[in-house]
């Protein structure tokens, strides 16, 4: 009958036999251990000095062979963790690499959107300037044709029906120049250019919606437009 003894070997417990076992065969260089499965246990460092003894619980392993075994994971763990902090650095430094180029493409967009950002406020400044401006041109037109001194619905065309037109030598399709200058001049200060009556009974001020103006019904000064239409077609104007 075999008798069992237990041995505490720190965080281990394993139960081998009073009798040494043989087995047959021959086994690996380097036998696994018993209990390879748990971490080793973390006490003094074992003797250098082999006494051929073999250690309980492992195959046919001596102590030389158990250091020797421990030292080459050791320097197998070492060189794992070198080669892992490598990779790490390398991999660090291509991210940072990648954040640096990043950055300052960041910095290029920031620099052409203020850019873009500047030329559209300039753009809106200007295009309120335009408005504004827009806007006073069209008072400025409305109180110089409706109610300035040359109101067009408030000339007497009558006047010009007995004007010599072949006296003075200018077109009277393209008027420029000193001639025209001469006659609209004298045209204005007819006495009969402005009607007799104002223009307020015939003449509603626009307004920014809607413009309307009260046509005032002449049959005859509308003929005699026609009139001096058809004589001024291929003609030349002569006016003194």
């Amino acid at each position: 009958m075999r008798k069992k003894r237990k041995i505490d070997i720190g965080d281990v417990n394993m139960v081998t036999s009073s009798e040494e076992e043989t087995y047959s065969g021959s086994s690996p260089h380097f036998a696994h251990l018993c209990i390879s499965f748990l971490p080793l246990p973390l006490a003094d460092e074992p003797s250098t000095e082999d006494d051929g003894k073999l250690v309980p619980g492992c195959r046919n392993s001596s102590k030389r062979e158990l250091q020797n075994m421990i030292e080459k994971w050791k320097a197998f763990v070492s060189k794992v963790v070198k080669r892992q902090k490598v990779l790490i650095r390398d991999e660090n430094e291509v991210l940072y690499k990648q954040k640096e180029k990043l950055t300052e493409k960041l910095e290029v967009v920031q620099v052409k959107n203020d850019e873009l950002s500047s030329k559209v406020m300039v753009e809106k400044e200007r295009n309120e300037a335009l408005d504004a401006e827009l806007k006073r041109i069209a008072e400025e037109y409305k109180a110089t044709v409706v109610v300035g001194p040359f109101n067009a619905p408030q000339v007497d065309f009558d006047a010009l029906y007995e004007v010599d037109m072949y006296k003075s030598c200018f077109n009277g399709r393209f008027p420029s120049g000193v001639g025209w200058d001469e006659f609209a001049s004298k045209w204005k200060n007819l006495k009969d250019f402005y009607l007799d009556e104002g223009p307020s009974e015939s003449i509603v001020m626009p307004n920014d919606k809607n413009i309307t103006t009260t046509l005032t019904e002449n049959i005859e000064v509308v003929e005699r437009e026609d009139d001096i239409t058809r004589d001024l077609e291929g003609e030349r104007i002569c006016l003194k």
